[in-house]
Parts: C-alpha cells; sequence; structure tokens
C-alpha cells in the first residue's frame, strides 16, 4: 500500500514492507540508499530501486554460485578501506565492488571472499545463503528445446521458446555454449 498524505498530494511514502509488496527485496533499497552519498541524499523511484535490486541480485549470484575457499584481494581491500574512510564514500566504495566484480585478473573464489569481507561494512547479507532456485521439469525441458534450437541456429524455434519460458515466470540468460534459467522477480 501506497501512503499519499492528504495536505501533500504530491509527497509519496512508501515504507519497507510497501517494497516487499511490490516484488522487492528489502536490501534493495540499501543497496541504493549506498549508492548516493549522505551529503547529497537518494534520488528516489521505482526503476531505480528495480535497478538496485537487479544489481543485488547479481552479487548476490556471484557469492551464492562460486566456491569458497578463495583470499581476500589485499589490494581492493585497500582501495575500499580507503574509500569508505573518505567521508563514508559509499557511491565510490560501490564503484570499487563493481571493479572488482569485473577485474578478470582477480580469481572468482577470490572475488567472493573479497566481496564477503565487504558486506561486514555494506550490510547487503551477501553471505546469507539461498536454497538454490528449484526450476520445474517442465522449464527445464524447454530451456532444453531451446538450447538445441539456438545450437541449429533456428532463431525463430528459439525466440518462440524464450517466450514460452518467459510467460511461465522464468527468464533465459544466454552464455556462449550454455543458458541459465532463472524465477523472474518483479
Amino acid at each position: 500500500m501506497i501512503y499519499i498524505p492528504a495536505e501533500r498530494i504530491i509527497s509519496l511514502f512508501i515504507i519497507l514492507i510497501d517494497f516487499q509488496d511490490l516484488g522487492f527485496n528489502i536490501l534493495a533499497y540499501r543497496y541504493l540508499v549506498l549508492s548516493s552519498h549522505y551529503r547529497r541524499g537518494t534520488s528516489f523511484s521505482l526503476d531505480s530501486l528495480r535497478a538496485a535490486q537487479t544489481a543485488l541480485k547479481r552479487l548476490s549470484d556471484l557469492v551464492v554460485e562460486n566456491k569458497d575457499g578463495g583470499k581476500v584481494d589485499d589490494k581492493y581491500k585497500i582501495l575500499f578501506k580507503n574509500t569508505v574512510g573518505d567521508d563514508l564514500a559509499m557511491p565510490e566504495a560501490m564503484a570499487v565492488v563493481w571493479k572488482l566484480v569485473r577485474d578478470e585478473k582477480v580469481k572468482v573464489e577470490d572475488k567472493k571472499a573479497t566481496l564477503l569481507d565487504f558486506d561486514r561494512v555494506l550490510g547487503l547479507n551477501l553471505g546469507e545463503t539461498k536454497e538454490k532456485e528449484e526450476i520445474p521439469d517442465e522449464i527445464k525441458k524447454l530451456a532444453a528445446l531451446r538450447q538445441i534450437a539456438r545450437e541449429t541456429k533456428n532463431w525463430t524455434e528459439s525466440d518462440r521458446l524464450r517466450i514460452e519460458i518467459e510467460k511461465k515466470g522464468f527468464g533465459v540468460e544466454d552464455g556462449q555454449n550454455s543458458l541459465k534459467v532463472r524465477k523472474l522477480t518483479s
């Protein structure tokens, strides 16, 4: 439910429970706030919240889907610590997070360990493993058929199967020689 006070029709108040009712992870709001400097405030919109939720999911997936046993990357740890220590520059700290994620020289296990170390400051609960999404057999079969259609370059059938999978609430992410199926969020 969204509350609009009668005396201020222009104002729009949303409480965190409303985010959940709209299908958002409450921590997506935290991510959004971390992306803004405390001296400038946060420019809020549902689109910005959706973008924050997508980014949070990417970080969470990187942590959940990869092996333990990595080491915290000292270069990034120092960079992150110095950035946060410089007037709580959280948007710049989040940029360090994404620089780490995109750095191909850092092993995936080390990225995971470093992100979990950063999360002690960020509080995004990246380390809280959630159950892997259960993909129904019907969706798995459609995805397998779609993969075959892609391999045989039958793009019309591949597109049709993608649309059918999406209608059932799942999305398909194509890799070079593989695909991932995920439950769609709002």
